[in-house]
């Protein structure tokens, strides 16, 4: 039989890592550059002086593990290609 435990709230939040924060985000906190750790969008290592997020998934066992992403590499599994397309057309523009 499994004991619940109580779930803190970082382990349920976005946590950024790296040098640079985002302007105007209120963040829950930051962690450590999880260096050697796998980006779970672009299965390349997370390099020390990236930048990016850490988000919780469920083991299973009811018990968030926080795995990393790339900055570039989130915003691109949440908005889908079309980010991709936008970002060229505003630096053709030079915005």
């Amino acid at each position: 039989m499994s004991v619940a435990r109580e779930i803190r709230p970082e382990e349920t939040s976005l946590r950024w890592f790296g040098l640079e924060k985002p302007v105007n985000h209120s963040w829950q906190g930051e962690v450590a550059t999880p260096v050697g750790e796998t980006c779970r969008f672009c299965l390349q290592p997370i390099l020390d002086g990236d930048q990016g997020w850490t988000m919780p998934h469920w083991d299973g066992y009811n018990r968030p593990k926080p795995k990393p992403y790339h900055h570039d590499c989130l915003l691109r599994a949440i908005t889908g290609k079309g980010a991709d397309e936008w970002a060229a057309e505003l630096e053709k523009r030079g915005e």
